[in-house]
């Protein structure tokens, strides 16, 4: 048996995974659909604040309070840009990751990073006219862009979606950075000369006379690496400034 927890994308709620679910549990598997804050049943929550950060939690503290393991994590849409940050939140307890058409975003990108330029327009555009600025309004002709022209089916979705705000697809995910950072310099450091080391401890080199002549001189290389990678991604962050500042 496995344990499934499907997270849906942008305007959804768990009621879309009902299918699946279903057809998992029928298979002996345990599926356990989320809604996350804001969306379908809780769209009274939607706000302003609500964000990747929020949606983040919203994973893992289902993940510990219902004490999951060994879980598989499937993510539509959307919720793609959640898996780096729930994984290195969730302490172990997911095995597998599936993106199901899901967006994956890397260090120093957002869900609008990876979103194709005409829908970034397109959904900023709404949020000024429609959404007081922060909250992006569900429209039908989403329907047809998802691929939804069975009638029977589009009367099914249409009048369960909701609301998506803002917040969860401009701002960054900026968690990847520490972890890339500290690998980084973790690898330098186990590669110091461990004599060097000891024969200044017995010189009496205090720790921050360590910290100047040993450790900075040998990450120095190490810190110029981070902050040129870093900046190349920050260099190539367009949709998000261009979202928040108006242009």
């Amino acid at each position: 048996m496995t344990t499934f927890v499907l997270v849906p994308g942008a305007f959804h709620g768990g009621w879309v995974w009902a299918p699946v679910a279903d057809a998992l549990q029928r298979r002996g598997h345990r599926a356990i659909p989320l809604t996350l804050t804001g969306l379908g049943e809780r769209k009274d929550l939607l706000s302003p604040e609500v964000g990747v950060d929020t949606h983040v939690a919203d994973v893992v503290d289902n993940l510990v309070s219902e004490d999951l393991t060994d879980v598989t994590l499937v993510l539509h849409s959307y919720s793609g840009v959640l898996a780096g940050p729930v994984v290195e939140q969730a302490g172990g307890r997911i095995t597998r990751v599936v993106l199901a058409a899901g967006f994956l975003a890397h260090p120093g990108e957002s869900n609008f990073t990876v979103e194709p330029p005409a829908s970034v327009q397109a959904f900023t555009r709404l949020a000024n006219d429609d959404g007081d600025g922060w909250r992006i309004p569900v429209q039908r002709t989403f329907l047809e862009r998802w691929g939804i022209t069975d009638p029977e089916l589009a009367a099914y979705v249409w009048p369960r979606l909701t609301d998506f705000p803002l917040l969860s697809v401009i701002i960054m995910i900026s968690w990847q950075w520490l972890p890339f950072a500290t690998l980084i310099f973790m690898t330098a450091l186990q590669s110091m000369d461990r004599e060097q080391l000891e024969a200044a401890r017995m010189d009496g080199a205090n720790y921050l006379q360590q910290l100047r002549y040993l450790y900075l001189p040998h990450l120095g290389r190490s810190v110029a690496v981070v902050v040129m990678i870093e900046l190349i991604f920050l260099l190539s962050v367009f949709a998000e400034i261009y979202t928040t500042t108006g242009g």
